[in-house]
């Protein structure tokens, strides 16, 4: 017992090597295993796609993007994607489940899907319906054997969202993974006041006859703040009685870090517990979104989960620089993303030609694409080829989190115009006279959630506030007329 101590207290030592964040910018909801000498994560879509980006990792500290779950959402799903789960069902299976609102009538809030590959990275085939849904939502799968090797969903009620009770039920699936049977039962509530009205992002692993869950707690954001957090429970049988840790939380925020939550616990090389959550940095106003913290994970002598060293580690210089340069030659980069919903058309080559969806009919924002930022404070600049717009199509750079959130310049061959859009209503915030000749040199520079915007050197109208507080993506955008399109020869960002 004094042995596994000191391994557990050297272990968190030897964590601080890593830097942090692993992957910066907005990525949320990590999961992970370790599979065949690599660690690989799966992380939130929200409402981008490509959706549930894939990381992989030989020793969690250098993380590349490997693709995506889904070039494009499957067809039952309407709207937003959560909190994937990689699974290991078999040698050769494997499962994501993840939670998605649901275009089916009969669905009246979120859903659980699943997809599944022969490989860890994909690619992917969704089961095309949901595994389950419920009244109050069914969210945050977790999927593993029972006790008696049973498979087993667990999985959230989403009653919070409707000012009700949440718990954690188990609920019996088949062997394959792509069903569940019999009743589901509420093995977990939120009964602790550090939970506030949440529990919820329950990840497992058994150790030592118990099973012990990581799990959330309290609010993770929105415009009043958030208090978030991760607990640990225990219970000698999948839905049996489960104790909560007397000190929870067992992680909540610091050194620079604040609302730490929905983390993934797994045996990693050599049956080291390893551990990866999200955090928001402090000081961005949670702009820059939630990025992703990898951290040690162990048993204290009493045989309770414990993380690291019950905060984030601090920051480590330059870890959170999404700086780049993109000239477009070739394929699209894979950082680059689209509203799923409103997917524009992309073609790149000598630059990339962006085209307004249908849906986005005439707007200045009617086609996007975008990339992650890290931190408050950067530059972006893009090169548009004015020359290439055709009538009133426009183009322009922008902070985008949504077709309802943004803030951006749209230059035509005429005129430009700085524009915001908060909750969904268009405002206009100045307008000035397009520069001369074929090539415009935009530039967005961000402090906080405060911008100016310059085209050829010349600012835009004065200093704006924008109206995003949370998860801001650089973004270019063409639009202007219905099926507008814009070519732009080169993007950048720099951090300040």
């Amino acid at each position: 017992m004094v042995l596994r101590a000191y391994i557990s207290r050297t272990l968190v030592g030897a964590a601080a090597v890593l830097p942090v964040p692993v992957v910066a910018g907005d990525v949320p909801d990590p999961s992970a295993i370790y599979d065949n000498g690599q660690h690989v994560a799966v992380v939130t879509a929200n409402g981008w796609a490509p959706s549930f980006r894939m990381y992989t990792s030989p020793d969690r500290s250098k993380w590349t993007l490997r693709g995506q779950v889904f070039k494009n959402p499957p067809k039952w799903v309407a709207v937003n994607m959560w909190a994937p789960e990689i699974t290991k069902l078999s040698a050769d299976r494997y499962a994501v489940y993840y939670s998605a609102r649901s275009r089916r009538g009969q669905d009246p809030w979120f859903c659980i899907g699943a997809a599944f590959s022969k490989s860890a990275t994909g690619p992917y085939k969704d089961l095309g319906k949901p595994i389950r849904c419920g009244e109050e939502g069914s969210i945050d799968p977790y999927v593993l054997r029972d006790e008696n090797g049973r498979r087993t969903l667990i999985f959230k009620n989403d009653g919070n969202e409707f000012q009700r009770p949440t718990s954690i039920w188990a609920q019996p699936m088949s062997e394959d993974g792509t069903s569940v049977s019999g009743r589901a039962k509420v093995i977990m509530r939120n009964d602790a006041r550090w939970e506030g009205g949440v529990i919820e992002g329950p990840s497992i692993v058994r150790s030592g006859g118990y099973f012990h869950m990581l799990y959330s707690g309290g609010l993770f954001g929105g415009t009043v703040g958030c208090d978030y957090a991760l607990g640990t429970a225990r219970s000698r049988t999948l839905t049996g009685e489960w104790e909560k840790f007397p000190g929870n939380p067992i992680l909540k925020g610091g050194n620079g870090w604040s609302c730490p939550g929905h983390g993934s616990i797994y045996f990693g090389p050599g049956s080291s517990l390893d551990a990866l959550y999200h955090a928001y940095p402090q000081g961005t106003g949670r702009i820059a979104g939630r990025q992703m913290i990898a951290d040690t994970a162990y048993f204290s002598p009493d045989r309770w989960l414990k993380i690291g060293n019950g905060v984030p580690p601090p920051r480590s210089p330059g870890a959170d620089v999404l700086a780049f340069t993109d000239r477009f030659r070739g394929r699209l980069n894979a950082n680059w993303e689209w509203p799923f919903m409103r997917k524009p058309g992309i073609r790149t080559g000598n630059g990339v030609r962006i085209t307004a969806s249908r849906l986005g009919r005439d707007r200045f924002d009617a086609g996007v694409i975008a990339r992650r930022t890290a931190g408050q404070n950067y530059t972006a600049t893009a090169v548009l080829d004015k020359g290439g717009l055709r009538g009133k199509a426009r183009g322009g750079i922008a902070s985008y989190r949504s077709e309802f959130e943004g803030i951006g310049l749209s230059v035509g061959r005429e005129e430009m115009t700085v524009w915001q859009r908060n909750r969904g209503k268009l405002r206009i915030l100045a307008r000035g006279r397009a520069p001369g000749g074929r090539s415009v040199t935009l530039r967005m520079r961000a402090r906080g959630n405060t911008f100016r915007f310059q085209a050829n050197g010349r600012t835009v109208g004065r200093t704006f506030r924008g109206p995003i507080y949370e998860s801001a993506r650089m973004a270019l955008t063409a639009g202007g007329v219905r099926r507008g399109s814009a070519v732009f020869r080169a993007a950048s960002v720099s951090a300040n």
